[in-house]
Formats: structure tokens, sequence, C-alpha cells
């Protein structure tokens, strides 16, 4: 009767975490689609009404859509915070400023890395500009968010694409290089994955990375942003985000299966021979930018393995 007895108690409690995972996920839709559905038309208003070729309006209308932006924002990391009751912990927020020009390198597991990204935008970082590949234009709402938001735009070429026709590598950085001087009149938070994907076990063993949890940075398009940027960024940040309990899907995460994420932001020092070179043309400075990033990245390998065995506390590093 006992063995029963226990059976039947972890068969109920199984039952209760998928009715649990099953009431947040729909939570997450309703609010989701309910600020969506208010949200983004107004972003649509005010990307379209930018079109109208008078400064002071087009400024205004900017404001608009970045107040559009950050309270859209609020509402995922709210349910986060106390619905799904996730431990956010960040260290080095206090190098931040709201009205800094920062460039942010990140590494990137998955789409989840969005809502700790969320949560950073609602405490204080200037608003987020992402490089996109020019697909994006062609996805409702998210293309005009895209505009409306002067996310740079970019090409993202395969491999053997540029092999065919390596005048392609150039043409997407200059595109780039572009993107870059619309932004600086105002303050942002130009982040970049560096590794250009999504981390998986399947392209780590791929790539035959010489990291341990994270892929082979690519360093075109910090190095082109840094050099667009030359004289209008305060600082360079290292945004490392680590999820102890694991982070498998983005559903799992709304599901409410991750318990923990730890946010380390660090200040880089980018040697100055490497700030005013030509990534373009300058295949010595080439080099040594991919040199450079290669060695943080082995640091930041190390931050992120630090980070995912401390579970539930993670203290040797200064809020």
């Amino acid at each position: 009767m006992y063995m029963l007895f226990i059976q039947l108690k972890r068969i109920a409690q199984a039952l209760l975490r998928n009715i649990r995972r099953i009431i947040f996920l729909v939570i997450w839709f309703i609010v989701l689609c309910s600020i969506s559905l208010t949200l983004t038309p107004l972003l649509y208003t005010t990307a379209l009404l930018r079109l109208i070729p008078i400064a002071p309006w087009q400024d205004a209308m900017r404001r608009a859509g970045l107040w559009c932006d950050v309270t859209w924002q609020r509402f995922p990391v709210w349910l986060m915070l106390y619905l799904n009751r996730v431990d956010v912990q960040v260290y080095g927020l206090s190098a931040v400023k709201p009205d800094g020009r920062y460039l942010l390198i990140a590494n990137h597991q998955s789409w989840t890395d969005a809502f700790p990204m969320f949560y950073l935008r609602t405490r204080g970082f200037p608003p987020f500009k992402v490089f996109c590949k020019w697909q994006v234009l062609f996805i409702p709402l998210v293309n005009f968010v895209a505009l409306a938001l002067d996310f740079p735009l970019m090409n993202r070429y395969k491999a053997e694409t540029l092999r065919k026709n390596p005048k392609l590598r150039n043409k997407d950085l200059i595109t780039t290089q572009k993107a870059c001087k619309k932004i600086y009149q105002h303050p942002f938070s130009l982040l970049n994955f560096c590794e250009g994907t999504r981390f998986t076990r399947e392209k780590h063993l791929k790539q035959q990375s010489p990291y341990q949890h994270l892929l082979s940075p690519k360093a075109g398009g910090m190095a082109v942003a840094v050099q667009s940027l030359s004289g209008h960024l305060d600082k360079i940040l290292s945004i490392t985000i680590g999820y102890p309990d694991g982070c498998n899907s983005f559903i799992s995460f709304l599901a409410g299966d991750v318990r923990q994420i730890i946010v380390r932001i660090d200040e880089v020092t980018l040697p100055h021979a490497l700030q005013s070179g030509d990534y373009l043309h300058d295949a010595h400075h080439r080099d040594r930018f991919k040199h450079w990033l290669e060695h943080h990245w082995h640091e930041k390998d190390r931050h992120l393995h630090d980070m995912l065995k401390a579970k539930h506390k993670y203290w040797h590093y200064p809020k």
C-alpha cells in the first residue's frame, strides 16, 4: 500500500506540474497578444508618420516609438518576475547611464535572451538597437518595429555564397557601416550577438568551437560598428547571459521551467590601435581584431562557466 501511495503521489505531482505549465503558457499568450494588439498599431503609426520630412515631427515620432517600445517590454518583465518568479541577478549595472551610447557584445543561447534584455531596458539601459537580417522586412509586425526603432539591417550570407562571390562580404559590412551612422544622434545600446546565431550543441560540435559554452565569435559586425561609431561611443560593454537551470527552449521558459537568470556586465577596454583601423581593407588589422575578440571570448566563456555552476548564488562579482 505504501508503494502504491508513493506512485499515486508522483503521478499527482506530475499532473499538477503540467497543469501549471499550461496555465502559464495561456497567461503569457493572452498578455502578449493583448499588448501587441494595443501597442503595435501605435508603433506602426509612428513608423509611417516619421516619413513626413519635418525634423521636429520626426523626432517627436521617434520619442513616441520609444515610449511604445519600453512600455511593451515592461509587461513581459512583470510576468517574468511575478508570474514565473524568475530570480534575475544583474552584476555591473552601475556602469550604465540612461543617456549613454554603448556598444554591447553578448552571447546568444535562445530567444529567451530577449527577456533579460527587456529587464535591462527597464532598469535604465538606453534604447536597444539590434543588428537584424534584412529578411525581417518580410515578417509582419517585426518589419515596422525594426524600421520604427532604427534597427540597423544587414545581410547574413552563407559561407558557400561568400566563397562564390567574395565581394558580398564587403557589401554586407558597408551596409552595416551606413546603418551605424544613422543612430548615434541619440542615446543607444547597439546590441551585437557576436556568435551570429543561437547556441546549440549541434552547432558547437559542427564548429569544433574552442569554447566550452560558446560558439566562435564573428568580428566583422563589431569591428565595423566600432569604426563607424568612432568618437560617439561612451563604452563597450560585454553582456554575459547565463541560465543555471538550463534553457532548453523559449516555450520552456514561458512555461516556468527557468528559475534563475544571471547577467554579468563588464566594461571592455579595446586597444586604441583597434579603434581606428580599417577592418574592410587592412588584413593585418582584421587579424589583430579577430585575435583580440577570440581572447575576450575565452574570458567570457570562463565567466559563463562560473555562472552556470553557481546554482542560486553568484557572490564573487560585485553588483
